[in-house]
């Protein structure tokens, strides 16, 4: 971990104090991995068996980049503020067909040209529409011990989760691909108009020691992954952009084989001092994208 705070010209004023969930510190992950499996996703309950368990701290500081949105840089940081402007409405990116059809290569030619990339696969897609009352019912019940826990700050995959979303996707190019430097990025947009109630944090990989990570598994129906969760440090350096527009685009790394640079993000949404219940509930899409150079 560097200990410099290097973040420009951003002034103090900018940054607020926030709750964010982290990995409870369990003896029980000595001896057990962590995970998450969802045995099935029909049902609407006993869906999910997890031994895993969040901490809500509540005055973690976060900095708005607002004025200095181009200080951030992918290699150095793990994340940068790029803008794109997409051929998608809002109704379009409700179409999966659209969205694999139109904003797949979209976003690939984007991230060729923007990366000097010789090659970008788009793998998937989340949408996620955010109700702010549902939201706050799911931190309660975590508060009470019942249902689902909080979301928490986490990287999407470690190194052996990304490797492995290549050998289901791609088994007879593992070799060509892994030879030369790779990535697995994300590109996270917000739908609607400037996000205000629930905008996504990024940590500086800088801020992170490695014994603040703690490899999960991730089992789904067809799926079985790794990824990355963190324990609470004070040291950690979060950022955010307040009324992030819907061209303004946050890339993050999942994974990068290159050493020397910036790895996995530390991410995740918190809920900004400004939301209120008459807030319009947060929209937003991000696609996960194998980078090979």
């Amino acid at each position: 971990m560097e200990s410099s705070n290097d973040i420009g010209d951003i002034p103090q004023s900018q940054q607020v104090h926030v709750s964010m969930g982290f990995l409870r510190d369990l003896q029980l992950y000595n001896v057990e991995k962590p995970y998450h499996l969802t045995i099935s996703k029909d049902r609407e309950s006993d869906t999910v068996l997890t031994n895993i368990v969040h901490d809500l701290y509540n005055d973690v500081p976060v900095t708005n980049v607002r004025g200095s949105e181009t200080y951030f840089e992918l290699d150095t940081h793990g994340f940068q503020l790029a803008r794109h402007r997409t051929s998608m409405s809002i109704e379009d990116f409700g179409s999966p067909e659209l969205v694999q059809g139109r904003y797949f290569p979209e976003m690939a030619k984007y991230l060729e040209h923007h990366l000097g990339a010789r090659e970008v696969r788009i793998m998937f897609y989340n949408v996620r529409r955010r109700s702010l009352g549902l939201v706050d019912e799911i931190c309660e019940k975590e508060r009470q011990g019942q249902g689902r826990p909080i979301p928490g700050i986490h990287i999407d995959a470690s190194a052996d989760g990304a490797l492995k979303r290549i050998q289901d996707n791609w088994p007879s190019e593992v070799r060509s691909i892994c030879e030369g430097r790779y990535q697995i990025l994300n590109v996270w947009r917000p739908l609607g108009p400037p996000l205000r109630d629930w905008p996504l944090a990024l940590c500086d990989v800088r801020s992170v020691n490695e014994e603040d990570k703690v490899k999960a598994d991730l089992i789904y129906p067809g799926y079985e992954g790794e990824n990355t969760l963190l324990y609470f440090s004070p040291h950690y350096r979060f950022y955010f952009v307040d009324g992030q527009k819907e061209d303004e685009i946050w890339i993050f790394k999942q994974f990068d084989s290159a050493s020397g640079v910036a790895g996995g993000c530390p991410h995740g949404s918190f809920k900004s001092p400004q939301t209120t219940t008459s807030s319009i509930s947060s929209q937003s899409i991000d696609i996960a994208a194998l980078v090979i150079y």
